[in-house]
């Protein structure tokens, strides 16, 4: 008896989605997808070197550059959510060093390897030409270069969540073992580097429940139990950080903060009023032709912003820079208007014709957000201490015995100025005299200075005090036992003015004569 070969299975057209018309072959669209990435890339490097680090970045580097027992005791207290993110920038610090270029090349390359991505999901979506004006689009928003010039885990969860959004198309086209294995691994990666990021998973659903039939059990079965693996992994982590919520309750989401809001997204209000209304117009004409990837990019560009509106009493996520990694979602829809503004000229909506689109929007739309950009390059960041300065004078004019003492409660942000000089002053500088133990030791980012500080600073004839003080005397609002040693001992021999903050040499009474 013969028995007959089993049929091998057929995948499916995904039922309900639109095929869209993929303008050239596959292998065309890759080298266009270069296009975008080397334009971000080129964007983001104008002043990646120049702009001084902040707060946020000192933390990192603090975090990445301290021992590993530290680290641990850190995450007791604090961070546990950026433990993956300072784990893999510890690794890159080994291999590439601590140069500001080097800390800013990771985001770099996440952003512009962004823009690579979204020009794949445009392709399958409604077309490549929509997906390479979108990733153009991004090399124009203000948010975009001024993150990638940022030491914290934004560029790098925006990459990841286009990337996951990416595997999911693809896991629906040939729904695989390792093609869903791939989007489950990358998707909870996504939520573990930043906890915003899982959000994305929701314009993903909507995408499988408008594209597939409820008969379509392979597909959406493989979605579940993916889902079921990413949902494991990633929700112990904001259990774990429950304790640690006051590091982000100063977040709030008043009726100005709202309004606001896209303006912060986009680091631009002006671009952001343009490119709103351009998506929800592409939005609408995209709805006539797919249905599904309308209501996945409409759930991604906006779902994450509403979701941290509401609950930012609990989770305090309501922050414009938590939700950079919605810009490419924005991004494909307002590339979607832009290259149907020719379409009544041509008898293809997708010919020739969407250049003219784009050579009318991408040159408006830049010399829109010029300014903005400058300003997002602007050193130090608005409402900052120029700590770089005033800490390389120090480090410009100190001798060889001088020691160096902080007084820093701008805003209530102790120990902000010891942390900068972690940084600014890694290759050497005075002692810090006052310093008892290191904020690795404390697990926190602040230090412990010396309980009796008399015998800490008996030993130095020269202090350089760097001040936010706003007061006449530099030292006013240190501990007054410290304060007080510093006004009967010492002298003020130079006050240097820089933005925000001072530099005060104080000479021992009595030293200068010798």
């Amino acid at each position: 008896m013969t028995v007959a070969a089993p049929e091998k299975p057929q995948v499916a057209r995904i039922p309900g989605a639109h095929e869209p018309r993929r303008t050239g072959p596959a292998g065309w669209t890759a080298w266009l997808a270069l296009l975008p990435a080397v334009v971000i890339a080129a964007v983001s490097l104008i002043g990646a070197d120049q702009r001084e680090m902040w707060e946020d970045e000192y933390a990192t580097y603090h975090a990445i550059s301290i021992t590993w027992s530290e680290l641990g005791r850190l995450f007791t207290h604090l961070d546990i959510v950026h433990a993956l993110y300072y784990v893999l920038m510890r690794g890159w610090i080994a291999v590439a060093g601590d140069s500001l270029t080097a800390l800013r090349i990771p985001s770099i390359a996440a952003l512009a390897l962004t823009g690579a991505i979204v020009v794949l999901i445009g392709r399958r979506l409604v077309s490549t030409p929509v997906g390479v004006v979108a990733g153009l689009l991004l090399a124009v928003i203000p948010a975009f270069s001024r993150y990638a010039q940022e030491v914290r885990s934004y560029a790098l969860v925006t990459l990841l969540a286009t990337l996951s959004t990416y595997l999911l198309l693809r896991a629906l086209e040939r729904p695989v073992g390792r093609r869903w294995a791939a989007w489950a691994a990358v998707t909870a990666v996504t939520g573990l580097v930043h906890f915003m990021g899982i959000t994305v998973v929701g314009g993903q659903l909507l995408y499988l429940l408008l594209a597939t039939s409820r008969t379509d059990e392979v597909r959406r079965w493989r979605f579940a139990g993916a889902l079921g693996a990413v949902v494991l992994v990633v929700i112990p982590l904001p259990a774990m950080a429950q304790h640690q919520s006051s590091q982000v309750s100063w977040i709030r989401a008043d009726l100005d903060t709202a309004r606001a809001f896209l303006g912060r997204v986009f680091l631009s209000t002006g671009l952001a009023w343009v490119l709103v209304p351009l998506a929800l117009l592409g939005a609408v004409m995209l709805w006539q032709r797919n249905r599904p990837a309308t209501a996945m990019l409409l759930a991604w560009s906006a779902g994450p912003i509403v979701f941290g509106y509401v609950t930012v009493s609990v989770l305090h996520l309501f922050v414009g820079r938590y939700m950079l990694f919605t810009l490419p979602a924005w991004a494909l829809l307002a590339a979607t208007a832009i290259c149907h503004v020719a379409r009544p000229l041509g008898r293809r909506p997708h010919g020739t014709w969407w250049v003219l689109g784009a050579a009318l929007a991408l040159p408006g739309l830049t010399y829109l957000s010029l300014a903005d950009h400058r300003e997002v390059r602007e050193s130090p960041v608005g409402g900052q201490p120029d700590y770089r300065t005033a800490l390389y004078y120090v480090r410009d004019h100190a001798q060889a015995k001088d020691g160096i003492v902080y007084n820093d409660k701008l805003g209530g942000r102790s120990d902000l100025a010891r942390a900068a000089a972690e940084y600014e002053l890694r290759d050497g500088g005075p002692k810090d005299v006052l310093l008892y133990r290191t904020a690795g030791q404390t697990g926190y980012f602040g230090a412990a200075e010396c309980p009796d500080p008399a015998p800490c600073l008996s030993g130095n004839n020269r202090l350089w005090l760097v001040s936010t003080s706003t007061s006449k005397n530099a030292w006013d609002g240190m501990k007054p036992a410290a304060a007080d040693i510093l006004s009967k001992n010492f002298q003020v021999k130079e006050d240097k003015r820089f933005p925000m903050v001072r530099v005060v040499l104080l000479v021992r009474t009595g030293a200068a004569k010798k």
